[in-house]
């Protein structure tokens, strides 16, 4: 038993068996007949993987710590149980703010980004910003300005990674507008 890797929320784990189980003394002789994978929690069995499969493919339905068991049956009828601990983090929860009063082509705009811990031992460590305007991006910096090269309706994408790899992506459709024509003339 023990423990086994953790993942992050959404995302599929690989479970294998092996024929002799982790802190068994042996390996048994006899082929494994089946298999009986006990999850811990609710999710998913994925890619045509299910309960009595040697190797399976598990999305948890939420993150938290599971108690994963499998149980091998052979074919002299003996049965051996092996248990793992795995934990499945939150995927950081993220957002962004913008003035919405300037929202011209000609302005530049600074966006403020948050971040809202479900944990305390998880931090934000890299920020990726796609204002698909041209292909333009901005990496690791958390809060930055930004002049969209000209009026239109512009999704901006922002991607965090926290510090144990989970990764969120918080999206809003922005329209920048053109600035108006002004042209005068004096009077004589």
């Amino acid at each position: 038993g023990g423990g086994c890797l953790g993942s992050c929320e959404g995302d599929m784990m690989l479970f294998n068996a092996n024929q002799s189980l982790p802190g068994s003394s042996s390996a048994g002789t006899a082929p494994i007949l089946n298999y009986s994978w006990n999850m811990g929690g609710s999710g998913i069995f994925l890619s045509g993987t299910g309960p009595n499969d040697p190797q399976i493919q598990f999305e948890y339905d939420t993150f938290g710590v599971y108690t994963v068991i499998l149980t091998v049956t052979d074919s002299n009828g003996c049965t051996d149980t092996d248990t793992c601990i795995t934990t499945v983090a939150p995927n950081p929860t993220i957002s962004f703010t913008y003035p919405t009063s300037q929202l011209c082509s000609s302005d530049t705009i600074c966006f403020d980004a948050s971040y809202f811990p479900i944990f305390n031992t998880t931090n934000i460590v890299s920020w990726y910003w796609d204002f698909n305007d041209n292909g333009l991006s901005i990496a690791n910096i958390e809060d930055p300005c930004y002049t969209f090269s000209s009026e239109g309706t512009y999704i901006v994408v922002l991607t965090a990674v926290d510090n144990i790899g989970c990764s969120s992506v918080y999206t809003d459709t922005i329209n920048i507008y053109s600035l108006p024509d002004v042209d005068f003339y004096i009077d004589p």
